[in-house]
């Protein structure tokens, strides 16, 4: 077997953690503009060695990487925050890739790489859902003294922002139908609001039943909602229909 060595510079010593990711610290004075170099094991005193295949990275690219990754996320949130701003005064039909780049200063083709228009209005959805979730969580624990009507008291922020913009709210639903697109909406999203309908099930004295009630709730509310965007009706009639499910769902054996 052949052996590489580190260019000019001379390697210092590093802990387990760091032979089995492969990564080399460079003392200040010895950090070059080197990005990555394959290097093998060796037995040379003073020197460190990694295996062939292992990629080494200096201080220098670990901070273009962190650059690079914060200059991404910026860009990502302020196409989101202008496609945001443009669903809301403009409509879903009147926005367009194009504009939300002019908004955001940004090409078209940055727009893309985050998403496409029904991505957009999803990741929109997302962040005004997170929000609720987020103030009802500073808020502290959902009081608990009629369960049926505290599932309803759960959802009824969301039904407040979806009859806030009838429209937004059935194209929401309409991609939600489709399944083409991935949101958190069935991810973390989902996962606080099925806790949040445990903790209620909790209350009523469900105990180990709580998870599997909580789970019943969620998908009865999801079909709802479906079906409320479906048929145009308003989303706030899905509460009365929720509780009705959390009536039989909540109901002591």
């Amino acid at each position: 077997m052949d052996w590489l060595r580190w260019p000019p510079v001379e390697l210092v010593p590093v802990g387990r953690d760091d032979q089995r990711t492969g990564r080399v610290h460079l003392p200040r004075d010895q950090q070059q503009a080197h990005t990555t170099s394959l290097i093998t094991p060796g037995a040379q005193p003073g020197l460190t060695w990694f295996p062939r295949g292992r990629t080494v990275l200096n201080m220098f690219t670990e901070h273009v990487h962190s650059s690079r990754s914060r200059q991404r996320e910026e860009t990502r949130a302020r196409i989101v925050d202008a496609a945001q701003r443009m669903f809301m005064t403009d409509g879903f039909q009147a926005t367009t890739v194009r504009k939300i780049a002019e908004a955001a200063g940004v090409s078209v083709g940055s727009v893309m790489a985050v998403g496409d228009k029904d991505s957009l209005l999803l990741m929109a959805f997302d962040r005004w859902i997170g929000a609720v979730h987020e103030s009802r969580a500073a808020a502290g624990a959902v009081p608990v003294d009629d369960p049926v009507r505290n599932v309803g008291d759960v959802v009824q922020p969301f039904l407040d922002l979806f009859a806030s913009n009838a429209g937004l709210a059935r194209e929401h639903g309409a991609i939600l139908a489709r399944g083409t697109h991935r949101t958190a909406v069935f991810g973390n999203l989902a996962t606080t609001l099925i806790d949040e309908f445990e903790q209620v099930a909790r209350a009523a004295g469900r105990g180990a039943k709580a998870p599997a009630a909580a789970r019943a709730l969620y998908y009865g509310y999801l079909g709802l909602l479906r079906a409320a965007a479906v048929e145009g009706a308003d989303p706030r009639v899905v509460r009365s229909g929720l509780e009705d499910i959390a009536a039989t769902v909540l109901r002591l054996d």
